[in-house]
């Protein structure tokens, strides 16, 4: 009876023992499996990274032909484009009030004695046919240059791409970018460089247009203003006499002149500042171009 209690005892620890390593095995397997169902998923979804970075790349990339609408060709630095159209118009519109003071000035003077002997017919005739025509030129727009650059995957990758990029990225012998001068064989790099350019252009678009607008409309501002005291200190001529007259207006005329010189040359240095900037950016747009191209390249080998 003992020895047969044994073996009962014994027959019991073996199955309990066969249980557990079944127990282990199927956790193992289920483990094994989970990895597996994971790791497929995980790999789905840098696919479909990688096709996201390819489309925002194309997206981002065709917005080269909003700046050129605006600016000109990229590839030709010396051409500005509309960004100057603003600074055109002041300096057409200031001429024009300058000859409209001049001649004003000169008709009023033809009216006094002392100012008629002073005027020839032809300057007459001139004069009357500067304030017959109307400034014809239309006032310009704002200026907007800002392309829209697009981010939406980018910021996935930020969120939860950095661990599949570390997981599932293509080791590559080949460099895959160049980045100031520097060869990248890492996909990751090269696609977050352009994020980094994009916000290079932004910046420097940015620039521009401030300095378009800001020269533009605070010229302008001080050249309306000295026309309306033009206009207000000719009405208060009437009745007066000649020798006020002319010196009056000989001051205001003088006054109005002094006043479109300095803005002229502030709008002159303004220029020459936005045409630095303009080509500064156009720069920094050609590099970007360069870099979408090598990206796209890239992805395209990486889906491979």
């Amino acid at each position: 009876m003992p020895k047969l209690k044994t073996n009962v005892h014994e027959n019991i620890w073996v199955d309990k023992a066969i249980d557990l390593a079944i127990m282990f095995l199927g956790l193992y397997a289920a483990m094994g499996l989970q990895d597996l169902v994971d790791y497929s998923r995980d790999k789905s979804q840098y696919r479909q990274l990688i096709e996201g970075f390819q489309e925002e790349v194309k997206s981002n990339q065709r917005q080269r032909g909003a700046l050129e609408s605006s600016l000109g060709s990229l590839d030709e630095q010396a051409v500005f484009g509309e960004a100057e159209a603003s600074f055109d118009y002041f300096i057409a519109l200031s001429g024009y009030a300058e000859r409209f003071s001049a001649c004003y000035t000169t008709l009023r003077l033809s009216k006094t004695k002392k100012g008629k002997r002073g005027v020839s017919a032809k300057e007459l005739a001139g004069c009357k046919r500067t304030l017959s025509t109307k400034f014809a030129l239309k006032r310009p727009a704002l200026l907007s240059l800002s392309p829209v650059y697009r981010r939406d995957v980018w910021q996935l990758y930020l969120a939860d791409g950095v661990r599949l990029f570390r997981s599932f990225e293509r080791k590559a012998e080949a460099t895959r970018c160049t980045i100031e001068g520097q060869p990248s064989r890492e996909l990751s790099i090269c696609v977050g460089s352009i994020y980094n350019q994009l916000d290079d252009v932004e910046s420097q678009v940015a620039q521009i247009q401030a300095l378009v607008n800001e020269t533009y409309f605070y010229n302008q501002g001080v050249l309306d203003a000295e026309l309306k005291a033009f206009k207000r200190g000719v009405k208060g001529l009437k009745g007066k006499p000649d020798a006020e007259v002319i010196s009056t207006l000989k001051a205001l005329n003088e006054s109005l002149a002094n006043v479109i010189k300095e803005r002229r040359l502030r709008v002159d240095i303004s220029r020459s500042q936005l045409r630095a900037k303009i080509q500064q950016l156009k720069q920094t747009a050609r590099t970007l171009d360069d870099r979408f191209k090598e990206v796209l390249k890239a992805l395209v080998w990486e889906l491979s």
